[in-house]
């Protein structure tokens, strides 16, 4: 039998009579438990729980800040990825926005350009105008020079024929000649 069985075994008969009448099941327990450990043991356990609690405590923390750690990188690369689509945008804005500025630059100069055109075709029209007017004038001139011109040959072959007729001594058939072609001649003359 060993030390500590005999302790007990000797404890347990001295509490019985010290406090077996009337004593406190749960105080009569806790003196059981306690006088059946060693003396040294409770702290050694109660040691080892502790280590065991810092540790679970310890390896907890240690968790959660990594995954602090992780979840702080995770929006860091969120952020910085948004902060280069939001740069890309800008960019594509500024170049959107030039782009614009260069647009209205051309459609204000094609507007001058329409402007200006618009009163060069009305002056182009006017002289366009003025010119069928002249040419409207040339063509009724010309057509009456052509008349004119043709009342001419009439009458010079008349007259060619009356001087033919002069030639030959026949007087009345000159004078018949002359007759026939004198309206020609009138006409040629302007009258």
């Amino acid at each position: 039998m060993l030390l500590s069985e005999q302790l007990v075994g000797s404890t347990r008969s001295s509490q019985q009579e010290l406090w077996g009448q009337g004593m406190d099941t749960l105080v009569a327990e806790r003196l059981l438990i306690s006088a059946e450990t060693p003396v040294g043991e409770p702290r050694r356990r109660v040691r080892w729980v502790a280590v065991i609690i810092v540790a679970v405590v310890g390896a907890l923390f240690v968790l959660s800040v990594t995954a602090l750690i992780n979840q702080q990188v995770s929006e860091r690369r969120q952020f910085n990825s948004a902060e280069h689509a939001l740069g890309v945008i800008r960019s594509a804005n500024g170049s959107a926005t030039h782009d614009a500025a260069v647009l209205r630059q051309v459609i204000t100069k094609l507007k001058t350009q329409v402007r200006t055109d618009s009163v060069s075709l009305q002056q182009d029209e006017a002289q366009l105008s003025a010119v069928q007017a002249a040419l409207t004038f040339t063509q009724a001139d010309v057509s009456q020079q052509t008349t004119r011109l043709a009342a001419l040959h009439v009458c010079m072959g008349g007259v060619q024929q009356a001087l033919n007729a002069l030639a030959l001594a026949d007087p009345s058939s000159a004078r018949f000649d002359l007759g026939a072609v004198s309206s020609s001649c009138a006409s040629a003359l302007g009258g």
